[in-house]
């Protein structure tokens, strides 16, 4: 009798822990991207992704690049954030309302910025929380190759972004990395090189026919 309510308590577990582990939160994820130099506009999908069926219908988004630049007070000015883009998102799955404002950035850089999206609930409905949950584009022209700036959702001058709807997801910041971009000429010189062996190659294999 005592083996079976052993054997009843460790199945009772077990299907508990599995069930927790499907209910775990979502994860929004800004990721690490590596941006060629003096790209104007580099587009940066923010994911959430789900293991459930959540669903959002309201969001306050709040990107910012380090500390957010001289003009708030910060140490440097790096990647500047010049649009946030719905298209190819989950809002599009319904019918929603967003505004963009830079925050209160002046001059040329923008490094701190909100965005409201909200669903029309006159008209739409909830929408999955799996996909591309926003694009934030970046400009990182005149930065120096190599330098790496934080992109963070939370935890900024205007504090952490908040989604109605998903019970505490878990956001992950992410890392903007300014790279080199290949030389068009050595690409184009390999190009003209290995056309030649083969050119060579073919013109002895005809002469010896």
């Amino acid at each position: 009798m005592r083996r079976l309510v052993t054997h009843t308590r460790w199945l009772v577990l077990l299907v508990l822990l599995a069930w927790g582990s499907n209910l775990q939160a979502a994860v929004i994820d800004v990721g690490t991207h590596d941006i060629g130099a003096n790209t104007n506009s580099f587009v940066i999908p923010i994911m959430v992704t789900t293991n459930t069926a959540e669903t959002v219908t309201d969001m306050v988004l709040r990107a910012q690049v380090e500390d957010g630049g001289t003009e708030f007070g910060g140490s440097e000015d790096g990647p500047a954030i010049v649009g946030i883009d719905y298209t190819g998102t989950v809002w599009e799955a319904t019918n929603f309302n967003a505004s963009f404002s830079p925050g209160l950035a002046v001059g040329d850089f923008r490094q701190l910025v909100q965005s409201d999206v909200s669903i029309d609930f006159a008209t739409g409905v909830p929408v999955a929380a799996n996909g591309v949950l926003v694009n934030v584009v970046v400009d990182v022209t005149g930065l120096p190759v190599g330098r790496s700036y934080a992109l963070n959702l939370t935890g900024t001058l205007a504090g952490d972004s908040t989604f109605l709807g998903l019970p505490s997801p878990q956001i992950n910041n992410g890392t903007i990395t300014i790279v080199p971009i290949p030389e068009p000429s050595s690409a184009w010189l390999l190009l003209l090189t290995v056309g030649l062996a083969l050119s060579r190659g073919a013109k002895r294999a005809t002469a010896r026919l």
